[in-house]
C-alpha cells in the first residue's frame, strides 16, 4: 500500500448474486456448512444464515446511490423528490437486551418488532438500530469462549510484500527502470515528505535475500505468502519481444521456495512499477487506453509461465489509489502536465486491463483464481440522518466502487452518472461491458482505517481533508461530503496506521459483501510503528488480535465468505514518503546497522499461537503504547458502522 498519512498535516466465481445487491441481513445464529473451492483454493465455509431480524424489502434505489429526498447535492432536475412524511430526525437507539447464546448474540425484542415493517422512517430506523446494538454485544466480551474466534476451516492467514518496496536491485540483471523508480529518482517530491531519492534502490535487498524472507514466514507458521512481480523486471521495455529471462528465473526461484516451505503463493502482477518506456510524450501510462493491451500481454506471459505453480492471482494493486495519487507525483516531477491527468480515464483503463487479463486466464483454462484488489477507507455516517448516510454511500462508491463495481456489474455505479458530468465520466461500449461483467473470482481489499462522513449542504465550504493526496481530484466530485479519519486525533495523522480501530475491517467486509456477493480476500491490513518500538512490538499483537477477532465474528454473524487474511507486511519495507521510519513488518530488518539481517519480533508469538490453536488469541492493548491511538476493540461494535449504513440506505429508498 501507499502509506502517505504524514502528508495530512500539510493538507472461480463467488456465490450467485442478484443483478443488484439484496437487502443486508443481520443474522444472529448462522448455520455453518463446510465447503471447498474447486479451483485449487480451499476457502473457509459456505453458510446459510438464520437472521434474528431481517429487512425484507430490496433497496435498488439505495444501491444505485440516488440522493434521498430533500438532500440534493447537484443536478436537481435529475433526482429531486419530496418527502410527504415530514422531516427526518435523529432518534435514540432503541432499548433492547442482548444476551449470549452459544457464543453469539441474541436480541430480546418487543413483540411489535416482529410485525410487518411499516413505511415510517423512524420505526424502520428503530429496527435497524436494534440490530446494530445486538451485533456489537459479543465484541465487548474479552473473555468470550475461544470457539467464538476460531478461524473458519480453510481460511489462509499470510503476509505480503511488494517488489518495489522490498526487492531493491532496481537496475540489476536486466531490470529496466520503472516509472515509480524514475519519479523518485528525479528528487522533486520533498513537498510530499519524500526524502532520499534513492532510498528504495536497495530496500530490503529481497532480490538477493528472498530465501531468508520465506524462512521467516515459515517460522511464523503462515500459510500464504503474497508478493508482487515487477513488470519492469520481466519486460524492461514493456514489449514481449524483450523478455528478461533473469527476471522470470527470480520469480520462479521465489515461488519454488514458498512451495518448498509448505505455503501457498499469491502473486500480484502490478504494484505501481510499470516500465518507464510506457511513459512517453504520446503514451502516458495508465492515462492511455493502450495500456490495457500492454498489461494483458504481460499478464498472459506470467499466467502461462507460472501455470500450476501460482493459483491465486491479483492483477493491479489499488488502482483507485494509483489513479488519484501517482499522477500527482508525476505532475510535481514534471513528467505530466495537468492536461495529462484524468483519474476516471485512468480507472477505466485499469479495469479494462484487468478484464482482458482475466479473459486470457479463463480462455486458456489456467489453474486457479484471479481477483481484483482496491484500497478501502470504509465510510460510515456521522449520524443517523439520511443525508449523512447518503454522503457515506457516495464516498464509498466514488472511491472504491469506481474500480470494483465494473468488474462485477459491467459498468460504473449509477451514482457516478448522476453526480459526474457526462463530459467527464468515460463510458464503456456494450462489448466492453460484457467483457467486464463478472470478471473477478474474488474481491480483494486493503484496509487500515475508516472514514466518518457527514453531509454539508454548503458546498462552498472547503473540507479540511479535501486536498488529501491519496484522494486526489475525487473530492471535486463530492463537495458535499465532509470526512475525517475515524477515531484518529486530527493533530497526529500518523496515528491512522497504529490506531486499533477494527470497525474499519468490519465495515469494509460488510460493504464489499453486500455490494458484490463475491468471496473476499483481505489483501492488506497492518500496524505501522510510529514510535520506534522495534522488535518489542506487543502493540502489533494487540492490533492484529482486535482486527482478526473482529473479522472472525463478522464472518460468523453475516455469513461472509472470506478466503484469506494477508498482513502488510511480512518484513519491514520501504514505505514511500515515510521511508523506513514507519515499519509494518512482522519481521525486523536491520536498516540502522546496514546488515539487513532478518529477525522475528516479539509479536511472532501471536502468529505461532494462532497457527497452533486455530483460534485468534486475545491480546490486550499496551497501556500508553501510543497516546494518540484509540486501542479499544469495542470500536468494532459501534452502532454507526456499515451495518447501520445499509439499513439506513434501505430507509432512504422508501422515502420517495
Amino acid at each position: 500500500m501507499l502509506q502517505h498519512a504524514d502528508q495530512l498535516s500539510s493538507a472461480g466465481r463467488g456465490p450467485s448474486r442478484p443483478s443488484e445487491p439484496s437487502q443486508p441481513r443481520a443474522s444472529c445464529s448462522p448455520a455453518k456448512q463446510n465447503n471447498s473451492d474447486s479451483d485449487g483454493f480451499a476457502i473457509g465455509t459456505s453458510r446459510q444464515s438464520r437472521g434474528c431480524l431481517t429487512l425484507d424489502e430490496e433497496w435498488p434505489r439505495a444501491q444505485r446511490g440516488t440522493a434521498p429526498a430533500g438532500y440534493l447535492p447537484r443536478r436537481p432536475p435529475a433526482v429531486t423528490r419530496h418527502v410527504s412524511s415530514g422531516p427526518l430526525r435523529e432518534v435514540p437507539a432503541p432499548q433492547s437486551t442482548c444476551t449470549r447464546a452459544g457464543g453469539r448474540s441474541t436480541l430480546s425484542r418487543h413483540p411489535s418488532h416482529t410485525s410487518a415493517m411499516p413505511r415510517v422512517p423512524v420505526l424502520a430506523l428503530v429496527v435497524v438500530l436494534a440490530v446494530a446494538a445486538c451485533r456489537g454485544a459479543s465484541l465487548r466480551d474479552e473473555a468470550a469462549d475461544g470457539d467464538d474466534f476460531k478461524l473458519p476451516p480453510g481460511l489462509l492467514v499470510g503476509a505480503g510484500t511488494s517488489a518495489i518496496q522490498s526487492e531493491g536491485a532496481w537496475n540489476v540483471s536486466g531490470k529496466g527502470e520503472s516509472a515509480a523508480d524514475h519519479v523518485m529518482h528525479l528528487g522533486k517530491l520533498a513537498a510530499l515528505q519524500f526524502g532520499d531519492p534513492h532510498a528504495h534502490d536497495r530496500a530490503a535487498n529481497s532480490y538477493q535475500m528472498f530465501r531468508e524472507d520465506v524462512a521467516k514466514a515459515a517460522e511464523l507458521k503462515l500459510k500464504l505468502y503474497r508478493f508482487s512481480m515487477s513488470w519492469s523486471r520481466v519486460l524492461p521495455t514493456g514489449d514481449l519481444n524483450n523478455v528478461n529471462e533473469d527476471g522470470l528465473k527470480f520469480y520462479h526461484n521465489l515461488t519454488d521456495e514458498i512451495l518448498a516451505h509448505g505455503m501457498t503463493p499469491m502473486a500480484t502482477l502490478y504494484h505501481f512499477d510499470h516500465p518507464l518506456t510506457l511513459e512517453t510524450n504520446d503514451f502516458k501510462g495508465w492515462q492511455d487506453p493502450r495500456m490495457a493491451d500492454k498489461f494483458a500481454e504481460y499478464a498472459g506471459l506470467m499466467f502461462k509461465e507460472f501455470n500450476g505453480k501460482i493459483k491465486i492471482w491479483t492483477t493491479i494493486n489499488e488502482p483507485n489509489m494509483y489513479c488519484v495519487y501517482f499522477p500527482t507525483l508525476f505532475l510535481m516531477s514534471g513528467m505530466y502536465t495537468k492536461d495529462d491527468i484524468d483519474h476516471f480515464k485512468c480507472m477505466r483503463n485499469t479495469v479494462m486491463a484487468h478484464a482482458k487479463a482475466y479473459k486470457i486466464f479463463k480462455d486458456n483454462k489456467y489453474e486457479g483464481q484471479v481477483g481484483a484488489t482496491a484500497i478501502l477507507m470504509p465510510a460510515r455516517p456521522k449520524t443517523t440522518k439520511v443525508e449523512d448516510v447518503y454522503a457515506a454511500n457516495v464516498f464509498n462508491q466514488l472511491y472504491a466502487g469506481s474500480v470494483l463495481h465494473p468488474l462485477v456489474y459491467g459498468d460504473f455505479p449509477d451514482i457516478h452518472k448522476e453526480l459526474i458530468p457526462e463530459s467527464k465520466l468515460p463510458r464503456f461500449t456494450d462489448d466492453e461491458k460484457a467483457l467486464l461483467k463478472d470478471s473477478t473470482d474474488f474481491i480483494g481489499f486493503n484496509v487500515y482505517f475508516g472514514m466518518t462522513v457527514h453531509y454539508n449542504s454548503n458546498t462552498s465550504e472547503v473540507n479540511p481533508m479535501a486536498h488529501l493526496p491519496i484522494l486526489g481530484g475525487l473530492t471535486e466530485d463530492m463537495p458535499f461530503v465532509f470526512f475525517e479519519v475515524t477515531d484518529v486525533p486530527p493533530g497526529n495523522p500518523l496515528a491512522m496506521f497504529s490506531s486499533i480501530t477494527p470497525d474499519a475491517l468490519r465495515s469494509g467486509m460488510l460493504w464489499a459483501w453486500q455490494q458484490y456477493k463475491k468471496p473476499i480476500i483481505v489483501t492488506e491490513n497492518g500496524f505501522g510503528d510510529t514510535t520506534g518500538m522495534g522488535i518489542h512490538d506487543e502493540q502489533r499483537s494487540a492490533y492484529h488480535s482486535a482486527f482478526l477477532r473482529t473479522m472472525v465474528q463478522t464472518i460468523n454473524e453475516h455469513s461472509i465468505d472470506v478466503k484469506a487474511y494477508v498482513v502488510w507486511s511480512l518484513i519491514d519495507c520501504f514505505e514511500w514518503s515515510a521511508g523506513y521510519d514507519r515499519p509494518f513488518g512482522l519481521v525486523h530488518v536491520d536498516y540502522a546497522g546496514g546488515t539487513l539481517a532478518r529477525s522475528l519480533k516479539d509479536s511472532s508469538k501471536f502468529w505461532i499461537e494462532l497457527a497452533d490453536t486455530g483460534a485468534v488469541p486475545y491480546v490486550a492493548p499496551v497501556p500508553d503504547a501510543d497516546p494518540t491511538t484509540t486501542p479499544s476493540s469495542a470500536s468494532a461494535s459501534s452502532p454507526t458502522s456499515l451495518g447501520l449504513l445499509f439499513g439506513l440506505l434501505a430507509i432512504a429508498a422508501r422515502l420517495y
